[in-house]
């Protein structure tokens, strides 16, 4: 009897949700990951003989450094819980399962233009993975080392599927294939949004990457549209954040509750600068500088000590301006007084179109505060202290400075003293929140600013990468290493420097940078205690301060000499021009 013929082989479901599986757990769990990425099985079990630091040092080796993806993925197979998990495979078999290993080795390759991160807008309480653009994408550009494969599902295996694990984040309904198809690979986390900026290219019969349809700025999520009907009818579940900005979808539930939320100072003062200074005079109110007070005989330049541009939106600021105090005075001179206050006046309409001629000035000079006196309540009467112009020296709004100029201010003033400022509520005001019932989502609800923390339990920390600064909660393990171990940057920014030895968002390292790589992440103190987490977080408020100065003189330097370039060019112009005589 002749035999019956071999059906050809195909990838199926089963194998490909296996090796996604593993892959996950060692080149991404297990790869400083701080979270544990959803499997296709529920009952996995992450393999234990298979460690971090040996999975990190072959990526960092191999893929960081060396560039070679064949390199790490052969030396990948030839760690024991993956190499028995390959000796079970058929050769066919095993050669899909390499193409994998070498599709999740290329996330990491120098190159790559994202980054797998965490988000928790689809779920609160949990965290679930999301694809954020490391460096900037051109509109038509393929997103390079970002692909993934697709198996088509039959209806027994789809209803199977998402009956045992509850987990349909990665079914796509082709239209082409009339039926639904599963993608796992690194495609996966990409999320879907209903005006996303990619869309799906198909490389190959079962290969799926991605297109931008616009540019794509570093730090953006990067998202795709999955389908009309992929959350609900007409995705009316949908939580992306283009209908959390329209206020559609699952967010739409919350519109009645949003008209009795308190609008906080900055919402205000965002809303009142679209309708009064745009660019120059909206920066400068909120990156206000503390101006020290000024002797009527100092020599040094009234411009650099002016007070800064007033914010018109704001009549109280509820942040102290940190007292600037003297630390020597010239010889025959008083040293001036710290400035503890500064009173900010909202005119009216007719006054602003009055002209600007003996404006008295908005600095008021006086004694330092107590703790008490520092209240943030709001004034009724606001007073106005004239501060006279001097008649000798006085410069205008263009006036340069220079780096000797600034080497003068810092050495005669001492910046952010020891004076003891409020610190800022642990929680947000519950008056700011709208008041939704339970299961209800509404807009920003999973910011970390609006989160409700335990704090003995968590506590708010901001990452100290200066190319970063975003806000994160840190979780208590316990009451030791809560308050020794306090993370020095956010999960995103740590997970960076141990698998490339750099600092967000560098991956490559050129020949004149100054850094030096880190191939150990040992060596590299992640964590502090408190007290100096604290002095950290002093440091680099100084230095914000201090280099946001800097910009201020290079930019009046810039500002001047156009200014005086014009008048030159005019003054060339008119030599230039023979007279006529009549």
């Amino acid at each position: 009897m002749p035999s019956k013929p071999k059906k050809p082989y195909a990838l199926s479901l089963r194998l490909l949700s296996s090796f996604d599986d593993i892959l996950t757990d060692v080149l991404v769990d297990k790869l400083f990951y701080w979270t544990n990425i959803r499997k296709v099985h529920p009952r996995y079990q992450s393999n234990r003989t298979i460690k971090d630091k040996q999975v990190g040092d072959i990526i960092r080796t191999h893929v960081c450094v060396g560039r070679n993806i064949q390199a790490a993925t052969d030396r990948l197979l030839e760690i024991d819980g993956i190499k028995r998990f390959c000796q079970k495979l058929r050769p066919e078999e095993k050669a899909d399962f390499v193409k994998h290993v070498k599709r999740y080795v290329e996330i990491y390759h120098p190159d790559s233009a994202y980054e797998v991160t965490t988000t928790n807008r689809y779920t609160l309480t949990t965290l679930e993975a999301s694809v954020l653009a490391r460096s900037e994408i051109s509109k038509g550009d393929s997103i390079r080392n970002l692909s993934g494969v697709m198996v088509t599902m039959t209806k027994e295996e789809e209803a199977e599927f998402n009956e045992a694990s509850n987990r349909d984040f990665s079914i796509i309904h082709s239209s082409r294939k009339a039926g639904a198809q599963i993608f796992l690979g690194p495609a996966r986390f990409v999320n879907h949004d209903c005006s996303p900026n990619c869309r799906f290219v198909s490389a190959s019969r079962s290969i799926v990457t991605f297109a931008a349809l616009r540019k794509i700025q570093p730090g953006e999520e990067i998202t795709v549209y999955y389908s009309d009907d992929y959350f609900g009818p007409n995705n009316v579940e949908c939580l992306c954040q283009s209908c959390e900005k329209s206020m559609r979808g699952g967010w739409s539930k919350s519109v009645g509750y949003m008209t009795n939320i308190t609008p906080s100072k900055r919402q205000y003062e965002e809303v009142k600068d679209e309708d009064d200074y745009a660019g120059r005079a909206k920066k400068r109110a909120r990156k206000s500088l503390p101006t020290p007070a000024l002797s009527v005989g100092d020599d040094v330049s009234i411009k650099a000590f002016s007070p800064p541009a007033v914010n018109f939106a704001a009549t109280v600021s509820t942040e102290l301006t940190p007292v600037v105090t003297p630390l020597e005075a010239p010889e025959g001179m008083n040293a001036p007084a710290a400035i503890t206050e500064i009173s900010l006046v909202v005119p009216c309409t007719d006054i602003l179109k009055a002209e600007h001629t003996n404006t008295p000035g908005l600095l008021t000079p006086g004694p330092v505060a107590s703790p008490l006196e520092l209240s943030l309540s709001p004034i009724d009467d606001t007073t106005l202290v004239t501060l006279t112009p001097l008649d000798d020296g006085y410069e205008s709004d263009l006036t340069v400075y220079s780096d000797t100029d600034m080497e003068i201010l810092n050495s005669k003033y001492k910046w952010f003293p020891d004076t003891k400022i409020p610190a800022k509520p642990i929680n947000p005001d519950p008056q700011s929140l709208p008041l939704v019932p339970e299961g209800v989502r509404y807009p920003g609800d999973h910011l970390v600013e609006n989160t409700i923390i335990d704090p003995k339990f968590q506590m708010r920390c901001t990452c100290q990468n200066v190319n970063c600064g975003v806000p994160f909660i840190y979780k208590n393990e316990d009451d030791f290493r809560f308050l020794n171990h306090i993370p020095r940057c956010c999960p995103r920014c740590e997970r960076h420097s141990k698998i490339y030895g750099l600092v967000w968002p560098k991956t490559i390292l050129k020949s004149d940078d100054p850094e030096k790589r880190v191939m150990n992440p040992e060596d590299v103190e992640r964590s502090v205690n408190l007290a100096q987490h604290k002095r950290d977080l002093r440091s680099i408020e100084e230095w914000r301060v201090e280099n946001m100065l800097k910009e201020v003189f290079k930019k009046n330097l810039r500002r001047e000499n156009r200014k005086l370039e014009k008048k030159r060019r005019k003054e060339r112009k008119a030599r230039d021009t023979p007279t006529v005589e009549a």
